[in-house]
């Protein structure tokens, strides 16, 4: 058992359990969050998300806000900013989507899908959010509130489509979901699959 980060952003952190068979590793199960985010170097003023985060601003050792994306990745830093900074500035709204205690399940299907436009963030006022972003619109889901950050027609009704297919999936969760190596060039990547 290990953690991973299985969302190819940051804080999607899983402890994955394999089983070596042969040569190669079957995954078991899996259990939500993790401890700390791995580094690989020991001096860093942080322990929190915002490491694995494509953009961030921060005051002093404290996140004010940080978004991770694949998109952002392969941004210029003022493009990644503008976008965090406009994040930071949207007011929150009542969320529609109707997710109460089955939030985990949601956003652990949302990482087993790793669909393009995947976004995790962070705002110091209303913590953690996940949902769909690209260079010109935004909408996320509030981790613990009911609440929706969105600045867009587009994101909103993608994110509502994400919504939908989750139900229609039966409201799969991290119960449902094993992990699986996904060869990313000659290495593998831990990501998150839905048990058959």
């Amino acid at each position: 058992m290990a953690p991973f980060l299985v969302g190819g952003v940051a804080n999607s952190m899983f402890v994955c359990q394999m089983r070596k068979e042969g040569t190669q590793l079957v995954g078991q199960k899996i259990i939500s969050g993790s401890y700390i985010l791995m580094n690989e170097t020991p001096d860093y003023e942080s322990y929190g998300f915002e490491l694995a985060a494509d953009v961030k601003e921060m005051s002093g050792f404290k996140a004010v806000a940080w978004a991770s994306s694949q998109w952002l990745k392969n941004e210029p830093q003022v493009q990644r900013k503008k976008f965090l900074d406009s994040l930071i500035r949207q007011t929150p709204e009542k969320s529609v989507f109707e997710l109460g205690e089955k939030q985990e399940a949601f956003q652990a299907y949302l990482f087993s899908q790793q669909k393009e436009g995947l976004t995790t963030a962070f705002r110091a006022d209303e913590r953690y959010f996940i949902g769909y972003s690209d260079e010109n619109e935004f909408a996320l889901l509030s981790y613990s509130k009911p609440l929706v950050i969105a600045n867009g027609e587009r994101a909103t009704s993608i994110l509502q489509t994400w919504y939908k297919e989750w139900l229609d999936s039966g409201k799969v969760g991290v119960e449902s979901m094993i992990p699986l190596i996904q060869q990313n060039g000659e290495t593998g990547v831990v990501r998150l699959t839905i048990s058959k």
